[in-house]
């Protein structure tokens, strides 16, 4: 598991975690969004969550992130 995805792992499910700090992260260097939007397919559960979350947040900004992953 990349690094800026073990951020958002455990704790308590309620919470976003450190989603913002990876939407910051997100944010210096770009180049990680696609790492931070692979964590929506993983088997766990709160990684799924909050990678959501970080998703959402970053393409509020910038949704031109999301392009090269559209599927037509």
């Amino acid at each position: 598991m990349h690094a800026i995805l073990q951020k958002l792992t455990g704790g308590d499910r309620r919470s976003i975690g450190k989603a913002n700090e990876v939407v910051a992260e997100v944010l210096a260097r770009p180049a990680l969004f696609r790492e931070v939007l692979s964590g929506m397919l993983t088997g766990d559960p709160l990684v799924r969550m909050r990678a959501a979350d970080a998703v959402e947040k970053i393409t509020a900004s910038h949704p031109e992130y999301l392009a090269p992953h559209r599927k037509m």
